[in-house]
């Protein structure tokens, strides 16, 4: 699951994510159009924030669908 779905199926808002992954709401909002990728470190904060729901690989891949378009 990418983060926007995660954040739309939980019903948070940006500053909610930015908290619960503990960086800025910019950051988090980028990471959910996917115009950024999160650092390894980062990666790591979401998978235990989101217990497990959103992974490495469904952040990566999303990138990586919104670069190619």
């Amino acid at each position: 699951m990418d983060l926007m779905n995660y954040k739309e199926k939980n019903f948070y808002t940006y500053e909610c994510l930015a908290e619960m992954f503990e960086v800025s709401p910019p950051t988090a909002y980028h990471w959910c159009i996917g115009k950024s990728l999160p650092t390894i470190k980062n990666m790591k904060r979401i998978i235990r924030a989101t217990k497990g729901e959103v992974t490495k690989e469904d952040l990566i891949s999303f990138y990586q669908s919104k670069k190619t378009s």
